[in-house]
């Protein structure tokens, strides 16, 4: 899960860069942000399992 979230913050890293094509940042935007939301699911589910009363 960990390794998930670092490649989407890479892809959103790289969707930043102006010198792109705007379809191009578009789509790293885009494939940045589904891991990035998946990890962080990931983890809380995670956390949810281990700690049962975790942020009830």
């Amino acid at each position: 899960m960990f390794l998930l979230g670092c490649v989407g913050i890479i892809l959103l890293d790289l969707a930043v860069d102006r010198t792109r094509p705007r379809s191009l940042r578009v789509s790293f935007g885009g494939a940045g942000a589904v891991p990035v939301v998946i990890a962080y699911a990931m983890a809380m589910l995670f956390l949810r399992i281990k700690i049962p009363d975790y942020l009830w």
